[in-house]
């Protein structure tokens, strides 16, 4: 055989050993099986459904949640809906802010009413707006409710609450009632609260209640000086007017003469002075110093 036939043959049979020794390696590892499409199906749904039981939901929370009632923690500060129970209105600080405890708990809150402005302390109004929302609510089991606008507490940390009583909506009655007004609302750069259309057309309704005016007691003025007393005539007594007979004289017998003088110069030559009030000749206008005695 010629050197090419053998370098031939050679290739051949080196060409046959590499291939067996590639399929006895290959039989070691089974082949990966491609996976059914129902499968894959199935798979990506267990996914999809075990992933959805876990996620936080993104459900936003109602901001009109009512706390009819107070739980362990919860209290009328926060947006924590209460389980049971209600909020009694221990006191009322003013027209628009009240004190309140929940059922079995001793800590007190203050509340403010969402929507109204009643007087400023220290006014007849306030007072009168103070004695209003404690004839509603004071000693009142009573629902509070947030406003619709997301507000939870003011600057001053009063809950922001509408007030329900058995009987309504504390708030709108002090509004009807003259004793506030509607303010804190869309209309002055605060978010709309669910009730302002009600509060508005209310307010529009219901003149301001104004404290009577007191009735002024009349001051006695200065009249002009009275006449001054007649002075006691010397001498006078019970029996003046006597007769020496023990007869009294007559009306006409008593009446004194018509005397007149021009003056006290007159009064003294006649020796009429000093001449008393009440006595023939006495004149005011002999009596200088209104003593009443003239010609002193």
């Amino acid at each position: 055989m010629s050197r090419k036939a053998r370098w031939i043959v050679g290739g051949i049979i080196g060409i046959l050993a590499i291939g067996g020794v590639s399929r006895a390696v290959g039989a070691d590892e089974p082949p990966t099986p491609a996976a059914s499409p129902a499968v894959a199906s199935t798979t990506a749904s267990s996914a999809t459904a075990s992933a959805g039981s876990t996620a936080p939901s993104t459900t936003a929370p109602s901001t009109t949640t009512t706390l009819t009632a107070a739980s362990s923690t919860a209290t009328p500060g926060n947006a924590a809906s209460a389980s049971s129970g209600g909020y009694l209105v221990v006191s009322v600080v003013d027209g628009d802010t009240i004190r309140v405890r929940a059922a079995g708990s001793a800590t007190e809150q203050k509340v403010r009413l969402i929507g109204i402005d009643a007087p400023e302390t220290g006014s007849c109004e306030a007072s009168s707006a103070t004695s209003a929302l404690e004839g509603l609510v004071l000693d009142h089991t009573v629902t509070l409710t947030m406003g619709g606008d997301g507000e939870d507490l003011d600057p001053y940390g009063r809950a922001l609450r509408y007030v329900d009583t058995a009987d309504g909506d504390a708030g709108l009655a002090m509004i009807s009632g003259g004793h506030a007004i509607a303010r804190y609302d869309s209309r002055d750069g605060y978010g709309r609260h669910d009730r302002e259309s009600a509060y508005i057309a209310a307010d529009a309704a219901s003149p301001a209640y104004a404290c009577p005016v007191p009735i002024a007691t009349p001051t006695p003025t200065a009249d002009a000086d009275p006449a001054p007393l007649a002075a006691p005539i010397p001498g006078a007594d019970d029996d003046a007017g006597a007769t020496p007979t023990g007869r009294r004289t007559t009306t006409a017998e008593q009446a004194p003469a018509v005397v007149s003088y021009p003056n006290c110069t007159a009064a003294r030559a006649a020796g009429a002075a000093p001449i008393y009030a009440g006595q023939p000749g006495y004149s005011s206008k002999l009596d200088r110093d209104g003593d009443g005695v003239a010609c002193e």
